[in-house]
């Protein structure tokens, strides 16, 4: 899958490179000089979104480090943490059925009222 993402990839790029310098007309002032920024801003905003992901991906190793640093010295907060998502989970699925059952019309027919 990766191989064929790749190829893809490259047939995007070479489409790209073949329509801002092969169909794109010529702008008046500037020529054929204008056709660069089809290329160039592109690429430029490709390498802002790389940037942003790694960084991103960086302060959630950072992140995820303190908090397990936090969970293994203080272990009352991982048991505070499974109850609140027990907690949560119980309370979508009991929320949830009324929904179901107020969506399907079925409250009416069971008299049942949340």
């Amino acid at each position: 899958m990766t191989r064929v993402l790749g190829w893809l990839a490259a047939l995007g790029l070479l489409a790209g490179v073949a329509a801002g310098f092969g169909y794109a007309p010529r702008e008046a002032i500037q020529g054929n000089v204008q056709r660069i920024m089809y290329l160039h801003v592109p690429s430029v905003l490709t390498a802002y979104l790389a940037f942003g992901l790694v960084l991103s991906i960086a302060l959630t190793a950072v992140a995820s480090k303190a908090i397990a640093g936090l969970l293994d010295r203080y272990r009352i907060l991982g048991y505070i943490g499974v109850a609140i998502i027990v907690y949560v989970g119980i309370e979508m699925v009991y929320d949830g059925g009324f929904q179901v059952l107020a969506a399907t019309g079925l409250d009416e027919t069971l008299h049942i009222h949340h």
